[in-house]
């Protein structure tokens, strides 16, 4: 094992606040697409009543 190489380990630290930002924007996007698929049920049972 390189020891330089697992010394860059900590810059991790320092990308982690980014990598947190990105999953919440996943987060939401999958938020949005739920609400959107419910949606989408809600008119399609709508439509057959």
């Amino acid at each position: 094992m390189n020891p330089r190489r697992f010394g860059s380990g900590i810059s991790l630290e320092r990308v982690n606040p980014n990598y947190r930002a990105t999953t919440l924007e996943v987060l939401v996007k999958c938020l949005h697409w739920v609400h959107s698929f419910l949606e989408w049920c809600k008119h399609r049972l709508g439509a057959s009543d």
